[in-house]
């Protein structure tokens, strides 16, 4: 089973940087919300940014699971910036 790294930080922070590096170690993917959601809308989701991309970490949440279930390291480059953010991908992963 491969592994889930979440990577927390605020903007400019080098979360990017970061995880690229992580990337190289562990042989992972990194899943980021802000380049699904430009890539689908092109950074034209206005005021539904707050919707689209919690819907975008959702899809995202049920491939990592996938991913990790055939033996992909997985990074999740999405900031994590609130407490309950964090809680709430750590209690979903332990729940898979």
């Amino acid at each position: 089973m491969g592994k889930v790294i979440a990577i927390c930080g605020k903007i400019a922070s080098g979360k990017k940087y970061y995880a690229n590096q992580i990337k190289e170690k562990e042989n992972a993917i990194i899943l980021n919300t802000d380049e699904l959601t430009y890539a689908m809308f092109d950074n034209e989701q206005g005021e539904r940014y707050m919707e689209l991309a919690e819907r975008a970490n959702e899809y995202l949440l049920n491939k990592t699971v996938e991913l990790i279930k055939i033996g992909c390291n997985v990074i999740l480059d999405w900031g994590f910036w609130r407490g309950y953010n964090r809680r709430y991908v750590t209690e979903y992963f332990k729940s898979e």
